[in-house]
């Protein structure tokens, strides 16, 4: 029997303890509450849990924990970022969006032997060009 709690399936062969950390806003030592209120041992496996047990969790858990963490998901989804279909967190990880004063960085400066090679190809193209000019007595 697949028991879902809270909007989730809970894995059934995990201990009860583990199983109610796959709720979201539901860590270990909240579920250790949460059993510990409920009167259900944390050694049982979900797949062992009576009917009754289940419904006693969902309904502690509904009651204690359902608001918290769907107002959680709903602040999340509603942010700024979100409504601008923005990704979230791209321009505050990424180095190459910003630099630490919120200002684009600038062009690193090419190597010597990059910058050798550039002059090189531009004097070819302006005697490329100058003798062009000639043959054609522009000048």
């Amino acid at each position: 029997m697949a028991v879902r709690i809270s909007g989730v399936n809970v894995p059934e062969t995990k201990r009860v303890e583990i199983a109610l950390t796959y709720i979201f806003g539901i860590g270990l030592t909240t579920s250790q509450k949460i059993l510990a209120a409920t009167g259900i041992k944390a050694d049982t496996r979900v797949k062992e849990l009576t009917e009754a047990e289940v419904t006693t969790l969902r309904e502690y858990i509904d009651k204690n924990y359902g608001s918290k963490a769907i107002s959680n998901v709903k602040s999340a989804s509603t942010s700024s970022d979100s409504r601008k279909s923005i990704p979230t967190a791209v321009c505050v990880t990424n180095p190459a969006c910003r630099s630490a004063a919120n200002e684009p960085r600038p062009m690193p400066a090419p190597s010597a032997a990059k910058r050798s090679l550039w002059v090189q190809a531009v004097r070819k193209l302006q005697q490329r060009l100058n003798r062009r000019m000639q043959t054609q007595g522009m000048r």
